[in-house]
């Protein structure tokens, strides 16, 4: 099985209120969702433009929850990834932490259950067009032998916790779509 790989948004939720260029991060790569191209543009692609549609049918398809987000078949918590990332950012346990810095931060992320709690304003995402293009592009540019038959869609998540010394958390939803030949060459969107 071959795959052509897309990230098509980077959203980020400042858990602190200062922006910093960080070069170095904890990455975590979510077990792949597998949809349709059809429910894909329903929930993110309703127009050209990026956006995510919150009917209850694509919870499952939008969650950080379990049973749904898994990392190597195995139950994610949010809360747990980012608290271990401190853990390792700081040589520290998390026993060493204030209880109520704890208490708070569990609170907000707490709040946060699917990817419509993740505010767009700092979003960098491709377009509908764009996506299309690139994928048809690398299809017709790529030799039978090697063509792909599925293709990856990421949206990365960044949260930055408000912490001297620490990185951001990246969560990676990686969302996979058969390709379809007739959909990839037909040059409308």
């Amino acid at each position: 099985m071959k795959r052509f790989i897309l990230d098509i948004a980077y959203l980020k939720k400042d858990l602190d209120k200062t922006i910093k260029i960080d070069t170095n991060y904890h990455t975590l790569q979510l077990d792949p969702i597998c949809i349709d191209e059809h429910t894909f543009k329903n929930i993110f692609y309703q127009s050209d433009n990026f956006g995510i549609h919150t009917d209850e049918e694509f919870y499952k398809y939008i969650t950080f929850c379990t049973p749904w987000r898994t990392v190597c078949c195995l139950g994610f918590s949010l809360l747990d990834t980012i608290m271990s990332n401190l853990e390792e950012d700081l040589n520290v346990t998390r026993n060493c932490f204030t209880t109520e810095s704890i208490i708070e931060l569990s609170k907000e992320i707490s709040n946060i259950k699917t990817l419509c709690d993740i505010p767009l304003f700092n979003a960098v995402t491709l377009t509908w067009p764009q996506i299309k293009h690139r994928i048809r592009e690398k299809y017709i540019n790529t030799s039978d032998a090697n063509k792909f038959d599925k293709v990856e869609l990421i949206i990365t998540i960044v949260f930055k916790v408000r912490m001297e010394d620490t990185l951001a958390t990246h969560v990676k939803f990686t969302y996979i779509i058969d390709v379809n030949e007739e959909w990839i060459i037909n040059d409308t969107c």
